[in-house]
């Protein structure tokens, strides 16, 4: 069964630190065969920019 996963990017927990934590991640899922799928959504002030509002 195939897993959903959101991340939120944005103030404090920046783009580079969640694709470093998504990295390790999928290392770790290949392992013990755990499936997921990622949906990104920008966060805080990075959230604010991407939806005008």
């Amino acid at each position: 069964m195939t897993k959903k996963i959101v991340t939120l990017s944005g103030d404090g927990i920046g783009p580079e630190i969640m694709v470093a934590g998504l990295e390790v991640l999928d290392k770790v899922a290949s392992k013990i065969e755990f499936d997921y799928d990622v949906d990104a959504k920008p966060f805080g002030g990075a959230g604010i920019d991407a939806e005008g509002h």
